[in-house]
């Protein structure tokens, strides 16, 4: 998908997919365009995905997407499951309602920050039941991510919903801030063991 790469998020990429029996699997990349030259920006970009079915599975993966982008996922389906595996550079909201049980999370491994300036990152949740849904089992899933600012909770939102079936989103976890001066565990463990092997020698 292509977009330009400006501060106006009012006009975003849109593609819409629906289907009433066939599978929906789609793999998607996001690109940001300079104005002038039209060649690729790092940052920026306005998207909007819209993936919905009835009695059959989506998937929708993000492989990659610009820093700073504004990035809206919707999906439903009735019977079947959602999965949507967000990308590395993704900040903002996610909800994922299910009318049977409470929706799971996914995370996947760590994720440094993506501009390289070593920026802390946080990953929150939130699962509870709600009276909704089927016998009143239904469950709703929230959270966010973001790379250290509250505007950054604005650029993404992600709204997954299944009525017979557990949505997922699959986010990626920011990696810890590295210390140089803290001293690992198992740096400590691995010295003392040397430091008895000279003595037994």
């Amino acid at each position: 998908m292509l977009s330009t790469a400006s501060i106006n998020r009012n006009k975003p990429t849109v593609v819409s997919v629906t289907s009433t029996r066939g599978e929906i699997d789609t793999h998607i990349s996001l690109f940001a365009l300079n104005l002038g030259d039209h060649g690729r920006n790092t940052s920026g970009g306005s998207f909007l995905v819209d993936a919905r079915s009835y009695t059959s599975p989506v998937n929708v993966e993000f492989h990659e997407a610009p820093i700073n982008s504004s990035l809206t996922v919707a999906s439903k389906t009735i019977t079947s499951p959602i999965k949507v595996t967000l990308p590395q550079t993704f900040e903002g909201r996610f909800f994922s309602s299910s009318g049977v049980n409470v929706p799971p999370i996914g995370i996947e491994s760590f994720a440094d920050d993506p501009t390289g300036q070593n920026r802390t990152g946080m990953l929150n949740w939130n699962s509870k039941r709600t009276r909704m849904g089927l016998l009143g089992l239904g469950g709703l899933m929230s959270g966010d991510v973001s790379w250290g600012s509250e505007e950054a909770l604005n650029r993404g939102l992600v709204e997954l919903v299944s009525i017979f079936t557990h949505p997922l989103v699959s986010v990626h976890r920011p990696h810890p801030k590295v210390d140089p001066h803290f001293i690992g565990q198992e740096w400590v463990l691995q010295m003392l063991g040397e430091e008895e092997e000279e003595e037994e020698w």
